[in-house]
């Protein structure tokens, strides 16, 4: 498996991409032009970011904000472990390759002491790791740069799914 992390455009991409979207998301809001769903997302919503990447972190950041939820960034799955704050979360999006456990064994962990949705992102996808994510427990699976309506579109289904 490659362990290289993203080059610099690739994360200026994937950053770019969910600035883009959550801005114009932020704007049709303001227009009224946002489409509301009839069970809308809890408010206390909080999801956990864990991406040793601090611009991924903060652009995931973002994105969630823009559509009302809140979150909490740790740089590594160990940091999540160290601070307590696992009880406290509806839904994981994580990185695959951190230093430290990485994002399946992360899932994997979730899934057996306190199951909640996990979203693993990687930019190194390699073979099986489709069926390694399903076994692992994860929910969705996403390919940096990944499109960031794929991730408003699953964090919005879990969150509803708390509503």
């Amino acid at each position: 498996m490659d362990r290289r992390k993203p080059c610099s455009a690739e994360r200026r991409s994937l950053v770019f991409l969910v600035k883009h979207v959550s801005l114009n998301r932020i704007s049709d809001a303001k227009e009224g032009t946002v489409q509301q769903t009839s069970a809308a997302p809890k408010a206390q919503t909080v999801i956990g970011i864990i991406d040793d990447d601090a611009d991924v972190r903060s652009a995931v950041a973002a994105l969630v904000a823009s559509i009302g939820l809140k979150s909490e960034m740790f740089e590594t799955a160990d940091a999540l472990m160290a601070s307590g704050r696992l009880s406290c979360l509806d839904c994981v999006v994580t990185d695959l390759q951190m230093p430290g456990m990485n994002g399946l064994a992360l899932a994997r962990h979730i899934q057996c002491t306190r199951p909640l949705p996990v979203i693993l992102i990687t930019a190194f996808p390699a073979p099986g790791l489709d069926d390694q994510a399903a076994t692992a427990g994860v929910r969705c699976l996403l390919r940096k740069p990944f499109d960031a309506l794929a991730l408003i579109d699953a964090l919005e289904s879990i969150a509803r799914g708390r509503s």
